[in-house]
């Protein structure tokens, strides 16, 4: 890969051995039913805030879970990036893990479908899975090779949107698998993560083009706009929409977090 990122930041590198539930409470904590609860507590002004935690092991060793997501019926799923399985979780901690029919796929970024199936990318072998809540996954090849999908995110249109970082595109894919890329107006920009907007257009970070992306999609007509940050090789990663007009994004390179607001 040509991204910046120092290795031991790659998404492989995280070191993640279980998963993990925090319950935020006042007052007296109440009990957890996990295979490791602790309880702990700080104070917030003059309010006691006491929190539980729930971890939960992943039957699979060193499965290295990613990123995870809400499902129906109050489920969460995940990818495991080194287990090469999708994982869901019950309320109650069951886990159940569904192997990927792609050895070596290293699923990452995963998020719900207007279909009410799970998506996910596979940024090792340049595809986008689909998995139903019943554990049946297809795949889907990327049309350009070595596209390195990362982020994926539902727009507005219904279609899921992702992130291909050595591509230096943003994809989209319909429920029926159909995919188009569209080329990044900054050549080697490297897109990670998208997010949608408050106004409902979907932004990303390009962490070598030192940028926050726009992709917007009006009368067919699809429009990339790119919005330079002011410090200079900042290296934005993450982005995700606060409250208002407000998105907000990491820069790994400053240590820092930025936000941008959208106006009109």
């Amino acid at each position: 890969m040509l991204s910046l990122l120092p290795r031991w930041l790659k998404p492989g590198r995280i070191p993640i051995v279980c998963l993990a539930v925090m319950l935020v409470t006042t007052g007296c904590a109440g009990g957890s039913a996990s295979s490791a609860s602790r309880a702990s507590q700080t104070r917030t002004g003059s309010r006691q805030v006491l929190v539980t935690f729930g971890e939960f092991f992943i039957p699979t060793p060193r499965a290295e879970p990613a990123d995870i997501t809400q499902g129906p019926g109050g489920t969460l799923w995940f990818t495991e990036e080194l287990g090469n399985k999708i994982g869901r979780i019950t309320p109650g901690g069951h886990i159940t893990e569904y192997p990927l029919p792609t050895p070596g796929a290293r699923p990452y970024d995963i998020t719900p479908g207007s279909d009410g199936a799970l998506w996910f990318t596979e940024y090792n072998t340049n595809k986008i899975g689909r998995i139903t809540t019943d554990g049946s996954i297809t795949e889907f090849s990327i049309p350009t090779p070595g596209a390195v999908p990362y982020g994926i995110a539902q727009g507005s249109d219904g279609a899921l949107w992702f992130a291909e970082n050595d591509s230096n595109k943003i994809g989209r894919i319909t429920m029926n698998g159909h995919i188009t890329e569209f080329p990044i107006p900054t050549s080697h920009s490297h897109p990670l993560h998208i997010t949608p907007g408050a106004d409902r257009i979907l932004w990303f970070t390009e962490e070598s083009g030192n940028k926050i992306g726009r992709i917007s999609v009006e009368g067919g007509n699809v429009t990339i706009i790119e919005f330079l940050i002011p410090s200079a090789d900042s290296l934005p990663v993450g982005i995700i929409h606060g409250s208002n007009d407000t998105l907000w994004f990491t820069e790994i390179a400053y240590n820092r977090i930025g936000n941008v607001m959208i106006q009109g």
